[in-house]
């Protein structure tokens, strides 16, 4: 497989097939014990394994989502859980901890390509699951907390796109998560994640509120509504606390760090409406207009797969833009972030689309086709997630 640095993917000349991809996975058995020092440096071949498979699950989805879901997503989801059958934090060494960190990257990544527009019914329970491990009394690397908290921003607004109400988990277990830990004096990095789930939950909670009729607005909803206040006041507390720490003397990470503080606590005081956020770099010369943290939190993801190349991306692929936007209830795309990518549909740019061969921008894909294929690849997405949820 090579990634070119004109974003062109060639996975060989019969393209992305599933007897390569889990001739790919299987050299696991040869690196897994790969030598690791003291430092807790993972090796070089366990970290270019693990990268090359996300890379070639995300960009071949089309036709390796079911091995990826057999294969993948339990050996994952093995790794990562470790940190929840630790008795205690001894158990789990610096290696380790790097591989579930890198772990958690490389799930959040294939949960977006696979499940994304499409009926996501296991995403709160993955919400849920994350939401555990932050909270493990054994659980204190601040790295991975925060990956643990981008995960669950990527599971509520994966649910959220699918019709699933999310303001009952938000209530119940989010808000505490965060602002207990933008309160705690042991996180450090994390708290920047929790400040941008805060904000990824409030615009949720508000467009909730948005589509509720009059008559379900009434009676809980209400009490709810009130309960969501004093929790979102809370929160606005501790990040004005945290935007105005430490004066001017900070560091450059100190600095990024307090705009985004200053950024959700000006979305929970005045609740814009598309209303753009500071711009994240997605390369040296390249930045992406971000207008929402549902859109911060899918770049931080899509970066991990792409790095540099994700503006090449964004700017070929409708299906990489699509991801960056919120689906509205009548299934059109909103304006979220990345639309300065956008390219007329009947422009004559191919679109690059995922899961193409070097050779896929040479000709038009015929639409109808791309219609029948998509249909048929929801449909067993969907019965590969309700035979998992059973």
């Amino acid at each position: 497989m090579v990634i070119s640095s004109n974003s062109e993917v060639y996975m060989g000349e019969v393209g992305a097939n599933d007897e390569d991809f889990v001739n790919l996975f299987n050299l696991r058995n040869s690196i897994d014990n790969a030598a690791s020092d003291d430092e807790g440096n993972i090796g070089f071949e366990w970290d270019a394994w693990i990268r090359c498979v996300d890379a070639y699950g995300c960009i071949g989805v089309d036709e390796v989502a079911s091995d990826v879901v057999e294969l993948v997503f339990p050996m994952l989801l093995k790794t990562i859980c470790q940190l929840e059958t630790a008795k205690n934090r001894d158990e789990i060494d610096l290696t380790t901890r790097r591989r579930i960190d890198l772990c958690i990257w490389s799930f959040m990544s294939l949960v977006l390509f696979i499940f994304y527009d499409s009926e996501n019914h296991g995403m709160l329970e993955h919400a849920k699951l994350f939401l555990r491990l932050i909270q493990h009394d054994t659980l204190e690397d601040d790295g991975i907390i925060s990956s643990c908290l981008y995960m669950v921003g990527l599971a509520l607004g994966l649910a959220w796109e699918s019709g699933r109400i999310v303001t009952e988990l938000i209530e119940d277990e989010v808000l505490e998560t965060v602002r207990m830990t933008l309160s705690s004096k042991k996180r450090k990095g994390s708290k920047l994640t929790a400040a941008v789930l805060a904000g990824l939950c409030f615009e949720l909670s508000q467009k909730e509120e948005d589509e509720d009729s009059e008559e379900e607005r009434e009676g809980d909803i209400e009490e709810a509504d009130g309960f969501l206040h004093e929790e979102f006041t809370a929160i606005a507390k501790e990040l004005d606390l945290l935007a105005n720490e430490g004066g001017k003397k900070s560091g450059k990470k100190g600095k990024i760090a307090k705009n985004v503080f200053r950024e959700v606590l000006n979305t929970i005081n005045r609740a814009p409406d598309n209303e753009e956020l500071d711009a994240i770099a997605v390369s040296k010369s390249k930045n992406i207009d971000v207008r929402t943290w549902f859109t911060y939190v899918r770049v931080q993801v899509l970066r991990f797969v792409l790095g540099s190349e994700l503006s090449n991306w964004l700017a070929k692929s409708k299906d990489i833009r699509n991801m960056l936007k919120k689906k509205r209830m009548d299934g059109k795309f909103s304006l979220s972030g990345g639309d300065e990518y956008s390219h007329d549909d009947d422009d004559d740019v191919a679109d690059t689309s995922i899961g193409g061969s070097a050779s896929s921008r040479e000709r038009k894909p015929n639409k109808e086709l791309e219609k029948e294929r998509t249909k048929q690849l929801h449909k067993e997405r969907r019965a590969k997630e309700e035979e998992l949820n059973n």
